[in-house]
């Protein structure tokens, strides 16, 4: 309902108002211990505010010039006496009766620096809480680089800093913003550059020359450019050699994209190392990882496709006792850069390695027979998946899985099979891994090339004694019983003693194959496994054999999909390697 007196309206509200904070001073506020009458101060809250909006209401529905001009001068006159009002009842706010220690906890679960800003609105004390903690103003992002950027490395006051600082090479002022940092108290610092490597770039470099000596972590990562100066060997004319002025921090993690480490770098204290989208060779990176014998991760992106050319330094092997984790990933490369790199290294101790290696057209040089250091990289795989390429009779991808992490994945020749499949397992020159656990081994073929030969399938399937669950997809399983009876024929007794599922798609209208495999099944010692097959097959085999369903029957999930590739490598790889180089990858191997 409209107000016919406005200014009478607003005159009596201003009493109101004005009185309304003596009244919580002398009675209400020492009285408020009961739940009751803490109920009534939200509820007298509630009603100021409702008066607040009352008259913004009104002066919105007002046209006259005068009475709104008479209006605004009664509200300068009420503002303040609502402004103190709102003061004194801010402390029954529930947001401000919370903890201190747990507001803290708050604001680290938002973020730091420009995603605090707008919690530390919620009130005056939130606000001086947020001001008052250097580490919520201790970590920039990319998004940070602001002209608020002096205030918020004012407001982190000593506290080591962690920055992450990724711009184009048009972005000149943003790049500037890195000789605002306080460098003697950097503790980590990420840097990205994407375009070429132009004069104003190299010049922001060039005056980067403040000591870093608490950095911890360090990251430089540009574009491929051939004009980035190496800085190996050092010169007067290289911006990067003059970094924190001549005076290299002993940094325990590096990350460097087409970039060389450079000696300073490279000390005992380093425990992770990452190269990405270089040239390197072996005299280059060898020597740099002898510096480094306290490694505890090691990526080695598209960086070791010239290894073996070349070489003409020490056949010492270099010790990585520390080495932990191991990353290596080189699409298009020959297996022979790869046994170069782990006949020159020793790692007693890998807990976790994994290798991308594709369409390497190899040749018998690439796989040695007897290698001179041969060792078993992997932990036990137990997952196996062989998926043919679409060149019919041409090649392979392999997977490797240890539960449900990537072990490796290897593209190779079909002909390669009864080489890399021995008696040991599996082997590929210097490294191996054992495969004798496996329990699932998925088969997929894949257009024109849609089947595996008989003798390269029975050196398979003799290395996987343990295995539980077959997928067959995209293949006739003709192939796959050959395979098997040969298996049993050179065998004392049943093969596949332990399998208990079979799960079968696009095998062909033709049961004969499937009823000969299931009729194998009935020996007294094996277990007859369940199998999954399309209607049509299901109905030609009818129920003699056990636990028969029909594909179309089964729940969203339940048959095996080929794995996936685990979010932490997934997310090392997409940081670490160019975004069109990790869509290749994932659209040739049909990850998700």
């Amino acid at each position: 309902m409209a107000i016919n007196d406005p200014l009478g309206f607003l005159a009596a509200l201003f009493v109101l108002l004005w009185h309304i904070p003596l009244i919580l001073k002398s009675a209400w506020f020492p009285m408020r211990t009961s739940q009751r009458r803490l109920d009534e101060d939200v509820s007298l809250l509630q009603l100021a505010e409702a008066f607040a909006r009352r008259i913004e209401r009104e002066r919105a529905k007002m046209n006259d010039p005068e009475t709104i001009r008479d209006l605004l001068a009664v509200e300068r006159v009420i503002t303040p006496a609502h402004h103190s009002f709102l003061e004194m009842l801010n402390p029954i706010r529930p947001a401000h009766r919370l903890p201190r220690e747990i507001l803290m906890q708050i604001f680290a679960l938002v973020g730091s620096g420009k995603r605090i800003l707008p919690v530390s609105h919620v009130c005056r004390r939130w606000r001086d809480a947020a001001i008052r903690a250097p580490e919520l103003w201790s970590s920039f992002e990319p998004e940070d680089f602001t002209p608020m950027l002096p205030v918020a490395l004012q407001r982190s006051k000593e506290s080591l800093l962690d920055v992450q600082l990724h711009a184009s090479c048009d972005e000149i002022w943003r790049l500037e913003r890195l000789l605002e940092l306080p460098f003697s108290r950097l503790r980590s610092l990420d840097v990205v550059v994407t375009g070429p490597f132009t004069d104003e770039v190299k010049g922001i470099f060039s005056r980067c020359r403040s000591h870093a000596s608490v950095l911890n972590e360090f990251s430089l990562r540009f574009d491929f450019d051939a004009s980035i100066p190496q800085p190996v060997p050092f010169d007067d004319k290289n911006c990067f050699a003059m970094l924190f002025d001549r005076e290299a921090p002993a940094v325990s993690a590096l990350f460097l994209r087409n970039m060389h480490p450079w000696p300073p770098l490279l000390s005992e204290r380093l425990k992770s190392l990452t190269l990405t989208s270089i040239f390197i060779s072996a005299d280059e990176l060898y020597p740099a990882l002898r510096s480094a014998p306290n490694l505890e991760t090691l990526a080695l992106l598209n960086t070791i496709s010239v290894l073996s050319d070349n070489f003409s330094g020490s056949d010492i092997p270099i010790a990585l006792d520390r080495l932990r984790v191991l990353y290596i990933h080189q699409p298009r490369g020959a297996l022979k850069h790869l046994n170069h790199l782990f006949s020159h290294i020793t790692i007693p101790r890998l807990d976790v390695a994994s290798v991308f290696m594709s369409d390497s057209a190899v040749v018998d040089d690439d796989i040695p027979e007897s290698p001179e250091h041969s060792y078993r990289m992997f932990r036990t795989v137990t997952e196996l998946v062989m998926h043919l390429d679409s060149l019919p009779e041409s090649q392979f991808y392999l997977y490797g899985v240890h539960e449900d992490s990537l072990a490796f994945s290897f593209c190779l020749p079909t002909v390669t099979i009864p080489r890399i499949f021995s008696t040991f397992g599996l082997s590929m020159g210097t490294i191996s891994a054992n495969i004798s656990q496996v329990t699932r081994f998925i088969l997929r073929g894949d257009d024109t090339n849609s089947s595996v030969s008989t003798d390269n399938l029975f050196h398979v399937f003799r290395c996987l004694p343990e295995l539980e669950t077959l997928v067959v997809t995209g293949m006739p399983l003709d192939n796959v019983v050959a395979a098997l009876n040969r298996l049993r024929d050179d065998s004392d007794g049943p093969v596949l003693r332990r399998l208990r599922y079979l799960y079968t798609r696009g095998i062909g209208e033709n049961s004969l194959p499937l009823t000969r495999f299931l009729g194998q099944r009935l020996e007294p010692e094996l277990p007859v496994p369940q199998v999954v097959c399309p209607t049509s097959l299901k109905n030609a085999i009818g129920t003699r054999y056990g636990d028969v369903r029909a594909i179309e029957d089964l729940k969203p999930g339940e048959f095996p999909k080929p794995f996936t590739v685990p979010e932490s490598m997934h997310t090392f790889l997409k940081t670490n390697l160019e975004t069109s180089q990790m869509d290749w990858i994932l659209k040739r191997r049909n990850w998700t």
